[in-house]
């Protein structure tokens, strides 16, 4: 009998283990939840693309303006035509439901005990401790890939033909290395003109610069205005891989007044536009798309570009 009991109790403590084995993923399921109320302003605030104008050729620049009528602008008017950015509020309703379909999907409904709700700027999760942990983890992957900056330095440059024989003939059109930049900044030549600009990760971010000269075209019956532009216009929208390769659609332009050593005769402009999609390795330099600037001694113009991500320390975010 005792050797029947010892079965019968090994028995009965195996069902019991095997009970317990299976009722356990139930009382975790069972588990107490928590309330935690993070901020996210910071992954809703909208980030708008900003819309380059374009150069006014050829009215900007020959354009005769009627009597009364002020001088052609220095660019043209160009409809905005980029979709609205999502309100706060859209990309708040967007954000908690991305959360309940990427983090434990199908344990938000209605009598679970486990919600998400939002409210100016924060979310309000009720769930248990693991899956807050789950919900810090993607609030902050996302955070991570929001904060990174990208800084585009666009020069047109005037290298000389020995200069470019030498750059195409070593395969130096991009640089990565800081020895490669210098050398290839180095033989280049002189800057015509340049733009800094930074944007977001994604986000399309343009600078202008420069001046309107006005000239009288005629005064036979009535005084005649016209306007030449002196400008340089750049815009860039950079994405960044996971690698930190930057992927760059950009454009830039230039145009400066020639001066003219005869009196009576209209003053003259050169121009030059490059646009394009470059693959360029963070910290790296690329030698670009360029054009003849048709001048007594036509000259060789190039597109040098540069890009550098910034990427801020990592801010976690944590629950409240």
């Amino acid at each position: 009998m005792v050797r029947h009991g010892v079965i019968v109790m090994a028995a009965f403590a195996t069902l019991l283990w095997m009970c317990g084995a299976a009722v356990a993923p139930q009382e975790e399921a069972r588990e107490k939840p928590v309330t935690k109320v993070y901020d996210v302003r910071d992954l809703i605030m909208p980030v708008p693309d900003y819309v380059a104008p374009t150069l006014d050729f050829p009215h900007g620049i020959y354009r005769e303006t009627e009597p009364g009528e002020p001088p052609g602008g220095l660019f043209a008017d160009v409809e905005d035509v980029e979709e609205e950015p999502l309100t706060a509020e859209e990309s708040l309703h967007d954000l908690i439901e991305l959360t309940t379909q990427v983090v434990e999907p199908g344990t938000w409904e209605e009598g679970t005990g486990h919600a998400i709700r939002g409210r100016q700027g924060m979310i309000v999760v009720t769930h248990t401790a693991a899956t807050q942990t789950k919900v810090e983890t993607l609030l902050n992957s996302l955070r991570k890939k929001q904060s990174k900056m990208v800084s585009v330095h666009v020069s047109f440059v005037q290298p000389t033909a020995a200069a470019m024989d030498q750059i195409m003939k070593e395969k130096r059109l991009l640089a990565v290395t800081a020895a490669e930049r210098a050398a290839l900044s180095a033989l280049v030549g002189p800057k015509l003109c340049e733009a800094k600009l930074l944007a977001v990760d994604g986000q399309q971010v343009y600078v202008t610069a420069g001046e309107t000269t006005e000239f009288l075209r005629r005064v036979e019956k009535e005084v005649t205005i016209e306007t030449l532009n002196s400008v340089t216009i750049a815009w860039a929208r950079p994405v960044v891989t996971e690698s930190d390769t930057v992927m760059l659609n950009m454009g830039a332009s230039f145009a400066r007044l020639i001066p003219q050593k005869q009196t009576n005769v209209a003053p003259t402009q050169k121009c030059l536009t490059v646009r394009g999609t470059y693959r360029i390795p963070d910290g790296g330099m690329l030698l670009t798309s360029g054009g003849t600037l048709m001048d007594k001694d036509p000259r060789e113009v190039y597109a040098l570009i540069q890009v550098q991500v910034i990427a801020p320390k990592e801010a976690k975010v944590r629950g409240k």
